[in-house]
């Protein structure tokens, strides 16, 4: 699974640099709310356009919907735990935007905790999930993420060249857009500590799995690079 995952204060620059490798503008310039007709020019892709006239954008959360704040330098590590705001890679008209968004879907009883994640296996086959899965992915870029073994031991997983992009889906909920991280089978890497895993992306595969509904389902079940662990408080395990 994955419950938390943070940003450091020195991947600011490396984040931007994605950002600009993914052919999105400077977060630090002003841009127009994701769900807006029209996108900067210096925003748009050409790797990709859009497959589906049907996919609705992102409605706008007021309080979370600046370029300029998703990638704030921060003083620390920052935790980004469910029911949070976080910076989010979405899709609108064919076009890459940085935006804000809010993770974890309500329960669907209206009570109980946030659904913060869904299985990469059943994701499109489930109800509560299958219509956003299909018309409204993004990804989540992080540092890194922590996972608690059964003994409750506490470890960081980071990537091996630089910060991950989380695979996730969204949609609105009330008049807040929500997302929620999709998880998969654990690699070598990742077993010894749980069983389950984000779906994390390579940069190059951002575009497509945002913007081609026709790969959704390929994206699905591929597997995640070997990532780097380290318990928390102790020194770094090789478990690759």
């Amino acid at each position: 699974m994955c419950g938390r995952y943070y940003v450091e204060d020195t991947e600011t620059e490396e984040l931007r640099r994605i950002m600009a490798r993914l052919g999105i503008r400077d977060p630090g310039a002003d841009t127009p709310e994701l769900g807006s007709d029209t996108a900067p020019a210096a925003a748009k892709t050409s790797v990709v356009q859009h497959t589906s006239d049907t996919a609705a954008p992102l409605a706008s959360d007021r309080g979370n919907t600046s370029d300029a704040a998703a990638f704030q330098p921060f003083s620390h590590r920052r935790d980004i735990v469910p029911g949070s705001p976080a910076p989010m890679i979405a899709g609108s008209s064919g076009t890459l935007l940085l935006t804000r968004c809010t993770w974890g879907y309500p329960a669907v009883d209206g009570k109980g905790r946030l659904l913060i994640n869904a299985r990469a296996e059943t994701a499109l086959t489930k109800p509560t999930f299958r219509e956003d899965v299909r018309l409204r992915r993004c990804l989540l870029p992080a540092s890194g993420f922590y996972e608690w073994n059964a003994q409750r031991e506490k470890f960081a997983f980071t990537g091996e060249d630089g910060p991950l992009l989380l695979a996730g889906f969204y949609g609105m909920h009330g008049t807040l857009p929500r997302f929620v991280i999709l998880t998969t089978a654990a690699n070598a890497s990742m077993a010894p500590v749980h069983p389950r895993m984000p779906l994390i992306l390579p940069v190059e595969d951002a575009a497509a799995w945002i913007l081609e509904d026709a790969q959704t389902a390929a994206f699905l079940e591929k597997k995640p690079a070997l990532l780097h662990c380290e318990q928390e408080g102790q020194l770094s395990l090789n478990l690759r």
